[in-house]
Formats: C-alpha cells, structure tokens, sequence
C-alpha cells in the first residue's frame, strides 16, 4: 500500500509540473494576475518608467542650435543642420579631434557622462561612423530654450 501512495503522488507531482515542459502558464493564476504576461509585466525588472532622463536628443533640437562637447582633450562645436530630411550635426570646429570642420554625423543622443555615437559620418563623399575615445565631461547648448517640446 505504502509504495502505491508513493507512486500516486509522484505521478501528480510530474503533473502539476508539466505546465513548465509545456510552457503554457496560462491556465494558472499567478498572485491574482490573470496570465502569466500580466504577471511578468507587473515584476519587471529590466524596465524602468518616468525616468530622468538627461540626455539631450538631435530630433528635438531647433536647426541652428549650437552645441559644444568636451572629451579628455578634446573639444567640437556642432550646429544642429537639416540632412537629408532629418537632423543631424554639423562640425563648426574641431581641437585634438580626429572630427573636422563640415564633417556631418547622425546622432541620436548626447549625454555627458557617456561616449558620443555617431551612426554615420558623411565627409564629403566618404561615409563612415564614429564614437568617442572616452565620455563627455561636458555638454553645453547655445540656447537651452530652442529644446522643443516634442
């Protein structure tokens, strides 16, 4: 007798665990949530909502804004400029940087404290890409006000 409970309650062991096999969470209710989604949802930890953000975004800026970036040695004044229908940055001047005047880069975003990306640098008829050595220890924009609110 003993080893048929033993058996029978190995059995409904499995069972209950076969969801995990299965990957259907569905049909068990977790801590009042009504799938499995709603649950992971509610217990994220790898999002994170209402943040302070400070980066500063190109897309949001006003065409002619200007914007000075410091890095180790090096400093690059940019003008936000119209390209190709979308706003990029343009090179006004350069010191220590491998960046030359007219050079336009795509930029999504710039945040001091983080290395500058540029998705794409046109130089003339040459098209490459471009990060920073080291992170931006400034961040500086001619106008703080021309940020529009998108």
């Amino acid at each position: 007798m003993n080893e048929k409970i033993k058996r029978k309650a190995h059995v409904k062991q499995s069972f209950s665990l076969d969801f995990l096999e299965r990957g259907t969470f569905t049909e068990y209710p977790y801590l009042g949530y009504s799938t499995w989604d709603a649950y992971l949802l509610a217990r994220s930890v790898d999002s994170i909502w209402g943040f302070q953000d400070t980066a500063v975004y190109v897309k949001s800026l006003v065409v002619n804004t200007e914007i000075y970036v410091k890095y180790m040695d090096r400093v690059v004044r940019f003008k936000v400029i119209m390209f190709h229908e979308e706003k990029a940055l343009e090179v006004i001047q350069a010191s220590n940087s491998s960046l030359l005047p007219n050079d336009i880069l795509l930029i999504h975003k710039i945040e001091k404290g983080k290395r500058l990306e540029a998705e794409k640098v046109f130089r003339g008829d040459l098209i490459g890409n471009y990060k920073t050595s080291s992170e931006l220890t400034s961040v500086e924009i001619s106008n703080p006000n021309d940020i529009s609110q998108q």
